[in-house]
């Protein structure tokens, strides 16, 4: 029995430990080397003189010019300088001290989530010299153990990508691999595989599961709940960084494996700079594939819409903000914008195999064959082909003549050679010829939405039609970045991508009968954060953001009446106002949507982050402690798509409950419906699951170096992921140590029952407090050019679904009902 127990001592004595320990560190002592929050970057070493003595107090300055940072620190009494939680930039360093040259250091390249040395040997000399150094900086990572690869925005922006999607770089890493899903709207595939941005996500690192990555956008969680891809992808020239960790050690990374993909986006500069391009492929430009011919379009109804176009189209701009006679300034606020339009175009020919003017009408002389391939029980000849009435059916005894009775009506005077059942052939198999016919008016109308056939006759494939299968996305982004003082910065970002995918094409036009099948998926996001610098010593970094991923599947039906338009149950109408999922044996095509193309809303979010991480230097050892708070929604509401079968069974025969040798068929689909039988339905109920839960995780870790050249990294990390609740709670568990109601009939006990959630007992499952994730690292350079790595650690990947359906909230994506269809279609005739 899971409870509905709420966060309260178990993390309150973190938490509190947590504010005392801040108290505690802010007017601590000296300070050594830096560390880093996921958006922002570290810079430490040590100051020595030309005898590789150390050099105390010597004034430290570290400026980024194009983003307005100055900072100035003085080293301790063992040389040691740190700086913390940098905007990631390109920085100089100036190092200063009496008696010797003023060095300086251009080209330092700081990145998300890089902590970096750089040592200085200054050179005996005054003041008035200065040695400038303008090669640019060679940084290894000697203060924690993560094994990491970065690319910068030059990089991303100039490494070839298909369809300029941020996340292919991670394929790059030796460890990645993209196997599980591939990005198809280039070579290998089409529109209409549904393929959105986001599936480029399916990565699996090192060997691992998928969906055990750790998604982050600005610092902010950018990974979905339902099946652990990302969310928002950020357009390219709006990238700054783009950093793959196989292996964090560093205990501020949690819910995943150890496996962390962190995008930073770009932000202004004092300077004005911008982009412009424009992607553009087609038919008219590219070779035919090795097994397509000039003419390999002739037949369609539209030959125009035998052709391919993609054309991805952008730009960007950032700069100071700058506004004449109000606002001037060009080291204070920074703005960046982003504007990207992408469209691709696919021809979907498709072949169809339709009933002729003959099958709507009931003659289905076409298919009969005229050789016999064996007779019946009462000595008829049985011919493949053969249209059976249905409702004649009835049972023969061997030996007794086949007679007409009152209770009989289809009694043939014939004598039986075997005992069973048996159905009587509709003569030349066209149903007029059958007593009494008269067109069944549901299924006459299902099959008049049926495109015409473009070749007479029982032809497979006798239609062949090519719709369009567009793709296309609009992406606009605005960054705002403020200097609030020397000592604090803050950003805010603003982004939207409207997106639309082709699940199938509309190769039927307007015909609400068509398979045609729209899929927005739209994104939303807001993110902000805050530095500040309370001291030499004491550094915060605080980031938060909200996404929503709003995913929709639209057929071309959607708003189709099959009550009044098509003489279905009312009800059918009010679940499901879609056309019917109507299938056909014999090659037939079916009706309506896909079976796979749900009608519906899947909500991904809000999912929202606020992280909190600090810094405290205390001589040879850095104390970085923090907690991020995510809360995470899903929900959905789907129409799943009515589905009437017309498998030709129940106009096979002669014997309706046994084959016939030597006869390949008998039956049509199409007849069945005519004659208003079917052999079998199904009506989808919508689900309404709306789910959220929550994820929080608290840290500690001490960087403490023994040694000049040695770092040991000590973390422990708890964790709690809460189980998932529905909202009104709309569910249910099993509790097996409840008494079942069938216990009063059995007249013992049985354990074993169905409980409804409610308030107190909302979880499906019970939280589980005990995730404490221990972190231990080491960074260890042997030589001025080789560090090595290695790390232990414990992690607790956040437990998704990739099949679709959130298989932790109790609920299933289907279910399903029997359905008897009014208007005279009878499922079940003998």
């Amino acid at each position: 029995m899971r409870t509905g127990r709420k966060l309260t001592l178990r993390s309150l004595w973190f938490w509190g430990g947590l504010a005392l320990l801040i108290g505690l560190l802010a007017n601590s002592a000296p300070w050594g080397k830096a560390q880093i929050a996921t958006t922002t970057a570290a810079l430490s070493g040590v100051i020595t003189d030309p005898t590789g003595a150390v050099v105390p107090g010597a004034s430290i300055t570290l400026t980024s010019a194009e983003n307005g940072i100055s900072r100035q620190f003085k080293t301790d009494e063992a040389g040691r300088y740190a700086f913390s939680q940098l905007p990631p930039s390109q920085y100089s360093l100036t190092v200063r001290m009496t008696g010797f040259e003023i060095y300086k250091q251009n080209g330092i390249v700081l990145d998300a989530a890089q902590t970096a040395s750089q040592n200085v040997a200054l050179t005996v000399g005054v003041e008035a010299q200065t040695v400038t150094v303008t090669a640019n900086a060679s940084l290894l990572n000697t203060d924690n153990s993560n094994v990491a690869a970065s690319l910068d925005a030059k990089q991303i922006v100039e490494l070839p990508l298909n369809v300029r999607n941020v996340y292919g770089l991670a394929t790059l890493n030796s460890s990645v691999q993209n196997t599980s899903e591939g990005q198809l709207l280039l070579g290998g595939g089409s529109n209409t595989t549904d393929t959105a941005d986001q599936d480029i996500s399916f990565m699996n690192f090192a060997g691992g599961f998928f969906g055990t990555t750790a998604f982050l956008v600005d610092g902010s969680w950018d990974t979905d709940t339902e099946w652990g891809g990302v969310i928002f992808v950020p357009g390219v020239d709006g990238v700054q960084e783009f950093k793959i960790q196989n292996n964090s050690f560093t205990a501020q990374y949690g819910w995943s494996t150890g496996n962390v993909v962190n995008v930073v986006t770009k932000s202004g500069t004092r300077d004005f700079h911008g982009s412009a391009y424009e992607f553009y492929s087609s038919n008219n430009t590219n070779a035919l594939n090795y097994f397509q011919s000039p003419g390999s379009c002739q037949g369609l109804l539209n030959t125009n819409l035998c052709t391919f176009s993609r054309n991805q189209v952008g730009g960007s701009a950032g700069g100071p903000l700058y506004i004449p006679g109000i606002y001037k300034q060009r080291n204070k606020t920074f703005i960046f914008g982003l504007y990207e339009h992408f469209h691709a175009n696919t021809p979907s020919p498709s072949s169809y195999t339709v009933p002729d003017t003959n099958f709507l009408a009931g003659n289905f002389s076409e298919q009969l064959s005229t050789t016999p391939a064996g007779t019946d029980a009462l000595g008829r000849p049985i011919y493949d082909g053969q249209i059976y009435d249905p409702r004649s059916g009835h049972a023969i005894t061997a030996g007794q003549p086949d007679t007409k009775s009152a209770s009989n009506p289809y009694g043939t005077g014939l004598v039986a050679t075997q005992t069973g059942y048996i159905r009587n052939p509709v003569p030349g198999n066209i149903l007029a010829n059958i007593a009494g016919y008269v067109p069944d008016p549901v299924g006459a109308k299902l099959l008049s939405y049926f495109p015409a056939a473009k070749t007479p006759g029982n032809v497979p494939n006798n239609l062949i039609l090519a719709g369009e299968a567009p793709t296309y996305w609009n992406e606009y982004g605005i960054r705002v970045d403020h200097n609030i003082n020397s000592n604090t910065n803050a950003y805010f970002r603003y982004s939207y991508k409207e997106e639309a995918k082709t699940g199938a094409a509309d190769n039927w036009g307007s015909d609400p009968a068509g398979q045609g099948n729209q899929r927005p998926n739209n994104r939303w996001g807001m993110w902000a954060g805050l530095a500040h610098i309370f001291s030499p010593t004491l550094t915060m970094n605080i980031t938060s953001g909200v996404q929503i991923w709003h995913e929709t599947s639209t057929n071309q039906s959607l708003g189709f009446n099959p009550s009044t338009t098509l003489g279905l149950p009312a009800y059918v109408n009010q679940e499901d106002p879609l056309f019917p999922t109507v299938n056909f044996g014999n090659g037939i095509s079916q009706l309506g949507p896909f079976s796979g193309n749900t009608e519906g809303v899947n909500n991904h979010g809000p999912v929202g982050t606020v992280a909190v991480d600090l810094i405290k230097s205390l001589g040879k050892n850095t104390i970085n402690f923090g907690f991020m708070g995510v809360e995470q929604v899903f929900d959905q509401y789907n129409y799943y798509s009515d589905s009437l079968t017309f498998d030709g069974n129940y106009t096979g025969g002669p014997d309706p409950l046994a084959g016939t040798p030597g006869v390949s068929f008998t039956g049509n689909g199409v007849a069945e419906a005519l004659l208003g039988v079917m052999d079998g339905a199904s009506i989808g109920t919508p689900t309404t699951p709306y789910v959220s839960n929550h994820l929080f995780g608290e840290y500690v870790q001490d960087d403490w170096k023994p040694i000049h050249n040695l770092t040991l990294n000590l973390g422990i990390r708890y964790e709690i992921q809460t189980p998932f609740t529905s909202r009104h709670n709309e569910g249910s568990i099993f509790n097996p140590d409840a008494v079942n109601p069938l216990s009063y009939s059995a007249g013992r006990p049985l354990l074993g029952a169905l409980q409804f959630l409610g308030p107190g007992n909302r979880y499906i499952y019970n939280a589980n407090y005990k995730n404490v994730a221990p972190r231990l690292g080491f960074s260890y350079q042997a030589i001025p050019k080789t560090v090595i790595h290695g790390g232990y650690g414990i992690f607790y990947p956040e437990a998704v679904s990739s099949s679709g359906s959130m298989d932790t909230d109790g609920f299933t994506a289907t279910t399903n009902a029997n359905l008897s269809l009014d208007g005279g279609i009878t499922p079940n005739p003998n």
